[in-house]
């Protein structure tokens, strides 16, 4: 699956209609825009990191009416529709803020088709059905995916942190000092998407006690330490 590209307006409301109930999220760039070229290659990696939402792409240029009917007046603009309805938008570049809005807004029919689509899996299938290589893999890139959203800055105080995650599973990340909780949060969230639409807790070990998003991690002084992530 890949980011369809609009060629006029008929195409984008064909689209919106052939979408039904799943989400969708338009970019409305354009060419001669360096921020919409910036974050392009990112979107363009979005079908794979999020398979169960449909991405289109619209150059303002080229489609001016489909733009001007969708109220597009500064680019980049990333626009949420479901059952051909907007539902959200951001304007602007900011990798982590669309990437928690895409988090935000997919709802259970595209969950469904994230979690039982594919050949030879059933809704009664055993977990074991699933490979594991498949599921590695898709964690590597989602990590990756993770680490180039938290923008770490190396001429900044760095430290690393270990994240005991409610499965049991453990998971690593290198943060700035100044990034906070809610970055933390971010983090699990893209490296592990099942956790995207969860309540859970991040916690210290000894002693116990629970963070809030506002925190820093300097302020919160875990520096170089392990945290656990609870469910709520």
């Amino acid at each position: 699956m890949s980011v369809r590209i609009i060629k006029d307006d008929n195409h984008f409301h064909s689209e919106l209609s052939g979408a039904g109930k799943h989400l969708v999220v338009v970019d409305f760039t354009a060419t001669w825009c360096g921020p919409c070229q910036r974050i392009a290659p990112h979107f363009e990696q979005f079908p794979k990191k999020f398979p169960q939402v449909i991405f289109l792409k619209v150059d303002v240029d080229k489609c001016q009416e489909t733009a001007v009917a969708q109220g597009v007046k500064a680019m980049p603009t990333f626009v949420f529709y479901r059952n051909k309805n907007e539902i959200d938008r951001l304007q602007g570049a900011a990798l982590d803020e669309l990437v928690s809005k895409i988090q935000k807004n997919i709802g259970p029919d595209d969950q469904s088709v994230s979690t039982f689509s594919g050949k030879g899996h059933t809704l009664s299938g055993s977990p074991s059905s699933v490979p594991q290589e498949s599921n590695q893999a898709n964690n590597e890139v989602n990590e990756k995916f993770a680490k180039e959203i938290i923008n770490l800055d190396s001429s900044q105080p760095t430290t690393s942190i270990q994240i005991r995650l409610s499965d049991g599973s453990r998971l690593t990340g290198r943060f700035n000092l100044s990034h906070t909780i809610a970055d933390l949060r971010l983090f699990i969230t893209t490296a592990r998407p099942q956790y995207a639409d969860k309540s859970f807790v991040l916690s210290t070990t000894f002693p116990n006690k629970d963070l809030n998003d506002g925190e820093t991690i300097q302020s919160a002084g875990i520096m170089n330490a392990q945290i656990t992530q609870r469910l709520k």
